[in-house]
C-alpha cells in the first residue's frame, strides 16, 4: 500500500499561522458506499447532539480503507468559511447555495436567540 503525501502546509491569510489545505479537488461529497455514508451521518447527528452543539459544526472522520470502519476525528464548531473551506463547499453540494446557507445561519442564531432569552434565570 503507497500513502499519498499530505498536502504541505502553507500560510494563511488569516493571522499567518500554518494550515493545512485540502486540495480544491478533494471530491464533495466523498465517494463511499451508501451504507458508510449513512454511519457518517448517523455519528454526526449523534455527536451534535452529545456535545449540546447549536448552530452550526462540521464533523470530520477517518474510513478505515480495509475494514470499512468509521472513526469520528473531531466535531468543528468553528467551521471556515474562506474560498478552499469544506463546510460551504459541503452544502453546497448538497444543494444549499452559499448565500441561503448564510441566511440559515443567520435564522438559527436568531431562534437560539429567542429561545435563551426567555428561559427565566434566578441566582441565589
Amino acid at each position: 500500500m503507497t500513502a499519498t503525501p499530505a498536502p504541505a502546509p502553507s500560510r494563511s491569510r488569516h493571522g499567518g499561522g500554518l494550515l493545512e489545505r485540502v486540495p480544491r479537488s478533494a471530491q464533495v461529497p466523498a465517494d463511499l458506499p451508501p451504507a458508510t455514508i449513512a454511519v457518517v451521518q448517523d455519528l454526526a447527528v449523534r455527536a451534535f447532539m452529545a456535545l449540546d452543539c447549536a448552530g452550526m459544526a462540521r464533523a470530520d472522520f477517518f474510513v478505515d480503507k480495509v475494514t470499512g470502519s468509521v472513526y469520528i476525528n473531531e466535531l468543528n464548531t468553528i467551521p471556515g468559511f474562506t474560498s478552499v473551506s469544506m463546510y460551504p463547499r459541503m452544502w453546497e453540494a448538497s444543494g444549499i447555495p452559499y448565500p441561503e446557507l448564510l441566511n440559515r445561519l443567520i435564522e438559527l442564531a436568531f431562534e437560539r436567540h429567542k429561545e435563551r432569552s426567555s428561559m427565566a434565570t434566578s441566582y441565589r
